[in-house]
């Protein structure tokens, strides 16, 4: 609606503004293309000024096919990431059988910081890293899956 009142009052200028009327017109109806496929007119700007792009809050640690064998050399990809303080790690089974992701060793036994319940394949389970530290995990029923997660404090993430 705007735009249309707005193109009436180009439209309205005298003869010799008539070039700058199509300019202004086409600059307009670009942008507002632009806009509406995928926001494409703005992709100059920031997604998020206050944090930088390379302090990530999302992170995905697949439980590869196989990951149950013991012969297995990658159960996890990856399974040693660092992640700043308020991260969410996430966990996604894309094996044939369930797992149960347990912070702390095999020998140590469970450390309870994170504890999943049985993450059936093609489920997920995510975690927020609340504090800085090294969080090592395994498997719950196979203890040969291990893996790692480096917490750091926002200032550090890399």
């Amino acid at each position: 609606m705007k735009i249309n009142n707005l193109l009436r009052f180009l439209n309205n200028l005298n003869g010799n503004s008539y070039l700058l009327t199509m300019v202004i017109s086409l600059l307009i109806l670009s942008s507002v293309s632009s806009i509406i496929n995928n926001n494409k007119a703005l992709a100059f700007l920031p997604k998020n000024p206050s944090v930088p792009s390379n302090m990530k809050k999302n992170f995905i640690v697949a439980i590869n096919p196989g990951a149950s064998d013991s012969s297995s050399q990658n159960p996890f990809n990856a399974s040693k990431i660092t992640v700043s303080v308020g991260s969410n790690v996430t966990w996604i089974n894309n094996d044939n059988f369930g797992h149960t992701i347990v912070s702390g060793t095999p020998d140590k036994g469970p450390s309870n910081i994170f504890y999943s319940s049985p993450i059936f394949p093609g489920k997920e389970f995510t975690f927020q890293m609340a504090k800085p530290g090294v969080y090592p995990y395994y498997d719950r029923s196979y203890m040969h899956m291990k893996g790692q997660i480096i917490v750091q404090p926002l200032n550090n993430t890399r």
